[in-house]
């Protein structure tokens, strides 16, 4: 899991996506076949080499299946856009997207921060 801060960060690397992606893969939810929240409260903002490495990898672990298994809570609308960019122009699939209000739609399991 990365760290958490009090201040908004920039995930820019695609060991930070490598990194995000082996915490949900350790997130106990995923074993048990459930979906897993990842947190992106703090972050403004994802590079597309970020977002390229992330959704390659869930995309090639989930398949059709992504949308069901992972929720991203709480992407500002800058990574949100960054997110759904790199999915088209790399066909790659995307999680749902959820807000804190309406995480228990996307799926109820313990968040993994990002």
């Amino acid at each position: 899991m990365l760290p958490r801060s009090n201040h908004r960060r920039f995930l820019g690397s695609r060991k930070a996506a490598r990194d995000l992606f082996d915490s949900i893969l350790a997130s106990p939810t995923v074993s048990a076949g459930a979906c897993v929240l990842v947190r992106f409260d703090d972050v403004h903002g994802v590079s597309h080499g970020f977002a390229d490495e992330l959704l390659s990898r869930l995309s090639e672990t989930y398949g059709q299946e992504l949308r069901t298994r992972v929720a991203f809570l709480n992407c500002s609308h800058a990574v949100e856009r960054t997110l759904g960019i790199v999915a088209d122009m790399h066909e790659l699939q995307l999680p749902g997207f959820a807000k804190s209000s309406d995480a228990t739609d996307a799926c109820s399991a313990a968040p993994v921060a990002a």
